[in-house]
């Protein structure tokens, strides 16, 4: 429940995301974020095995009034909850994306490369008969150019 209020905490800190941010921890985001999903598939599976191996009691005299969660309703209900959470941070991802797709093509599809893909500088500047310095140097004006959209971004809420 920690990570959900600290998750929850973030998001309210900034919907946008960005906010504070430089554009390499924005990017990292992506790994922060797709790390918590696999996380949270794995949790989302324990609470359902576990509600799938609960049997319901029949025949039970009622003797109180109020409602008592079961317990397999409240499994459920932590996998929805976490099905929720595991959306919100897809769309976080896809809004990462969406950023950087309005920076000029090659940047773009040099910051998808390393930070979608997860290729390293090496397999890109190969791949695309570069050199070493040529991928460092896109990099790093990659991140100029998606800092500048961030800053405006941020500018333009205030």
């Amino acid at each position: 429940m920690y990570i959900l209020r600290y998750l929850h905490k973030e998001s309210e800190q900034g919907e946008e995301g960005g906010e504070g941010l430089t554009a390499r921890e924005y990017l990292e985001k992506i790994w922060h974020n797709e790390r918590i999903i696999r996380n949270k598939q794995i949790e989302r599976k324990y609470w359902m095995e576990l509600a799938s191996g609960i049997t319901a009691s029949i025949g039970g005299e009622r003797v109180q009034s109020t409602k008592i969660v079961s317990p397999m309703e409240k499994m459920v209900v932590e996998a929805a909850i976490i099905d929720q959470e595991i959306d919100r941070l897809k769309k976080e991802i896809a809004e990462i994306i969406e950023t950087i797709q309005k920076l000029p093509t090659e940047e773009y599809d040099f910051l998808h490369k390393v930070y979608i893909q997860r290729k390293d500088m090496k397999e890109i500047y190969v791949d695309g008969y570069k050199s070493n310095s040529w991928a460092k140097t896109m990099h790093k004006r990659a991140l100029s150019s998606l800092q500048r959209v961030l800053d405006e971004r941020e500018n333009a809420q205030e």
